[in-house]
């Protein structure tokens, strides 16, 4: 099922990124792709953005969010690489334990960075 739905949505995605840059490039669009590094489809975008938690954070968030079982959290963990690979393909890392406030230092200093990477002569 993902080998059919995944190509066509990053097609549609091709194809409005591609309407959205002919009516005014330049601009950023950001696509969430959960599994972006186990599709291997990291190569397919400029930059690519991780936010990350312990692991014991992530599945209890998952755990309560959802309504799963620890045996359903564990398989999904068990299908995701690691975060240590995470960060070592990434661009840029959020780190997203438990304080709103850094997480929200950390978006806003995101945007800084993005900016910086795409704009460099601009700053």
């Amino acid at each position: 099922l993902e080998s059919i739905i995944h190509p066509a949505l990053f097609r549609k995605f091709e194809s409005i990124c591609g309407q959205l840059n002919s009516l005014s490039g330049g601009i950023w669009v950001f696509y969430e792709a959960a599994l972006i590094f186990e599709a291997g489809r990291e190569k397919e975008f400029d930059a690519v953005v991780s936010v990350v938690a312990p692991d014991e954070v992530r599945r209890a968030r998952l755990s309560q969010s959802r309504g799963l079982p620890q045996q359903t959290v564990s398989a999904i963990f068990s299908a995701q690489v690691t975060d240590q690979v995470r960060r070592a393909k990434s661009h840029f890392i959020i780190e997203n334990s438990d304080d709103s406030q850094p997480l929200r230092h950390s978006a806003l200093q995101l945007v800084e960075n993005l900016r910086n990477f795409f704009h460099p002569q601009s700053h």
